[in-house]
């Protein structure tokens, strides 16, 4: 283990994040409204750089979805950006950084959704907007040339995305790729819960104890919230793009890892698990430790265009 990742977990220890969601339902939306409010988190759209150029576009007429270009060169393809936050926290400024640099690194155009939370929604509110935002972008780009990427809540929403769109009558054409670093989820059956409470002392961030406040607000008494959305496995996986999953081993969804990968198979995807020794949740998202390297450079490579 590295120092910097020694230095890394020491200081998300010490940050308390991990008892951030382990409280009652009604403080965990209180916490989320006052996050979404707050002066720091209010939604600007960033200035032109000589770079990049950011465009706004406003799905269903009133949530954000930013595209970020490069200011001199012109991309026929496009990456559909899903941020994690627990589906109740908005976006850190730092992830528009990381949307910027994947723009840079892989040549193609990156949409930065800003889609509802699931403090005032369902989670079928969530992946039905989103899947608006890949209506827009398919006006656009070839499906083959679009990409979804997100990670934890955001990667989950983007394979709900997929399977709602299997879920309908008047579906769209299927993108290129689909990848998912530490899809978050509710425990799917008994077994798999036991599973997350063993890992539940090795994860540094997300304690098993807040999957009741979660559920809760996941679902908003809405009785017609699929079960795939929320973290079972009853989705339809058919035609899904070819498909690259991210788990470090020690995060309490590292119980879900190979339930996706045995479900996508089955249905015929082409899938690529990838599952890091002693890392942390969404570990590669970003390059803070020599352990992230190889399979964030990866994604990256996979995503990369001509």
């Amino acid at each position: 283990m590295s120092f910097e990742y020694r230095m890394y977990k020491a200081a998300v220890k010490a940050s308390g994040v991990k008892q951030s969601y382990v409280m009652p339902t009604d403080e965990l939306v209180a916490k989320s409204i006052a996050a979404q409010t707050s002066k720091k988190n209010r939604f600007t759209l960033p200035e032109n750089t000589e770079e990049f150029k950011f465009v706004d576009f406003k799905v269903l007429g009133k949530y954000h979805c930013v595209k970020i270009s490069r200011t001199k060169k012109v991309s026929k393809s496009a990456i559909l950006y899903l941020y994690g936050g627990g589906m109740l926290m908005p976006p850190s400024k730092k992830y528009i950084k990381y949307a910027c640099d994947m723009c840079r690194e892989t040549g193609r155009d990156v949409f930065f959704a800003y889609y509802p939370l699931c403090s005032t929604h369902s989670i079928l509110t969530s992946v039905q907007v989103v899947f608006e935002m890949y209506r827009m972008m398919l006006e656009e780009y070839e499906p083959s040339k679009i990409a979804i990427y997100g990670f934890a809540s955001g990667a989950s929403l983007g394979m709900s995305m997929l399977l709602f769109n299997n879920d309908i009558e008047e579906s769209l054409p299927m993108p290129g790729l689909y990848i998912g670093i530490s899809p978050a989820g509710l425990p799917a059956d008994e077994a798999e819960y036991k599973q997350m409470k063993r890992l539940n002392e090795k994860d540094i961030e997300i304690d098993v104890k807040c999957m009741k406040s979660v559920r809760e607000l996941l679902l908003h008494n809405n009785p017609d919230v699929p079960g795939y959305m929320i973290g079972d496995y009853s989705g339809n996986y058919k035609g899904f793009p070819e498909s690259f999953l991210f788990f470090g081993q020690d995060e309490v969804f590292f119980a879900k890892a190979e339930h996706y990968k045995y479900v996508m198979e089955k249905a015929g995807v082409r899938t690529h698990l990838r599952m890091r020794d002693d890392m942390c949740h969404c570990y590669c998202v970003s390059v803070k430790f020599p352990e992230a390297i190889e399979d964030y450079d990866e994604i990256i490579n996979v995503l990369k265009v001509g």
